[in-house]
């Protein structure tokens, strides 16, 4: 009886696919389907009520430093006060903010709102995150991680194309109408779920060069390094995600929502292995595979005027992406305390805050006065610079892993 309990333990220990992990990848794919389905068309809907380029990367800027500001704060609320409570406040803030965009027609009042939508996003992102690194099996977190994000990858690829085919066929009212219901779905499949926070402080220790935790401002210094690469390396999601339909359509490209499909295609294909992979590859020869993709996907959109030019881009960029995040997810979970995982994973999303939204409001004016290539080009740029970063700073800190 004894060894019998003992092999179920140790059998649930390496478990994965279990209900409250797929009911928390699922609360994640409605949170991404309307994140995705903002970023990229909102900015069209500020062009339609009077707006510019400006004020469309100003209206992803807004988003992203608002749930960048605000992620430090859940971050702590969540290693002091528990997962759940944030959690709710996240997918709360998400649906109100998305009802109130169905009666906005002003470019400030929407501004006020997106704000909204960013403090409920930094919230709940977070929240979701932190839970699956709470409840997946150690041995298996690199590979859970990876599968976890075909959740975001599946709402990239759903959200900006139907969402495109919603609002060509039925109008933004009925667009904010589904994104209310999917945020609905969102919050009502978390309220029943229940776990334990795991809490293993040992963890860390084996995935360091040094034991010792030295902290720096919010983070700890072991964080510095993989945090700003992906600083750097989200700079192209604010090009692509918040321009590249604008662009398109500024071609005479009407038919840009097979981009996104293209990109969800190669960023799923790139998850499904990104498991395996980490068995046999390290995290750091992943990861520069990833960057170099995502350096390409920027140079081939810097020259883009066809269809199929677009396509190819999306290719590289889908894998790219898909590959960048886990890594660098996967080393913060490992290079963390255990008592500070929640702060961790909130300077992750920071990072991808700050690339996103800080390069969206840079991007919209020079996409104003110079047109939309150079700011493809320069998003390739950041991407050879976290490149360089890699090898000067993190590469020998990420040991054997």
């Amino acid at each position: 009886m004894t060894n019998s309990n003992a092999k179920l333990e140790q059998a649930s220990a390496h478990e994965l696919w279990n209900f409250r992990y797929l009911m928390l990848m699922l609360a994640n794919f409605f949170t991404s389907l309307v994140h995705f389905c903002f970023l990229t068309l909102l900015p069209m809907y500020a062009l339609r009520i009077g707006g510019n380029n400006t004020q469309a990367g100003l209206m992803t800027g807004l988003y992203s430093f608002a749930a960048l500001f605000c992620r430090p704060l859940f971050g702590k609320m969540l290693d002091k006060l528990g997962r759940k409570p944030v959690l709710i406040i996240g997918l709360t803030l998400i649906t109100l903010s998305s009802a109130a965009y169905i009666f906005t027609h002003s470019m400030l009042v929407f501004l006020f709102f997106r704000i909204i939508n960013g403090i409920g996003f930094s919230a709940g992102s977070t929240a979701i995150a932190t839970v699956v690194a709470d409840i997946l099996p150690e041995k298996r977190l690199a590979e859970g991680i990876g599968y976890f994000g075909l959740s975001n990858t599946f709402g990239q690829a759903v959200g900006p194309f139907l969402g495109l085919w919603i609002i060509q066929n039925f109008g933004f009212p009925v667009f904010f109408i589904c994104a209310v219901g999917v945020s609905v779905l969102s919050l009502s499949g978390t309220l029943t779920l229940k776990y334990e926070e795991k809490n293993d402080s040992n963890i860390e220790k084996r995935y360091l060069t040094k034991p010792e935790k030295q902290e720096h401002g919010m983070l700890e210094a072991q964080l510095v390094w993989p945090i700003l690469i992906l600083l750097l390396a989200a700079t192209s999601n604010g090009s692509v995600m918040t321009f590249v339909t604008n662009y398109a359509l500024s071609l005479g490209i009407d038919n840009i929502g097979s981009f996104f499909t293209v990109v969800s295609i190669g960023t799923i294909l790139s998850r499904l292995v990104f498991g395996k992979l980490s068995n046999h590859l390290k995290l750091g020869s992943i990861l520069v595979l990833a960057l170099i993709g995502i350096l390409l996907s920027q140079f081939v959109l810097g020259f883009a005027t066809k269809l199929w030019l677009f396509l190819i881009a999306a290719i590289f960029f889908g894998l790219g992406i898909g590959w960048t995040v886990p890594v660098i997810n996967t080393i913060i979970v490992l290079f963390a305390s255990a008592e500070r995982k929640g702060s961790a994973l909130a300077g992750f999303y920071c990072a991808l805050d700050i690339g996103v939204g800080g390069s969206a409001i840079i991007w919209g004016v020079i996409a104003q006065h110079f047109g939309y290539p150079p700011i493809y080009f320069l998003a390739a740029l950041n991407c050879g610079c976290a490149l360089v970063l890699y090898y000067a700073a993190l590469k020998k800190r990420l040991k054997a892993i």
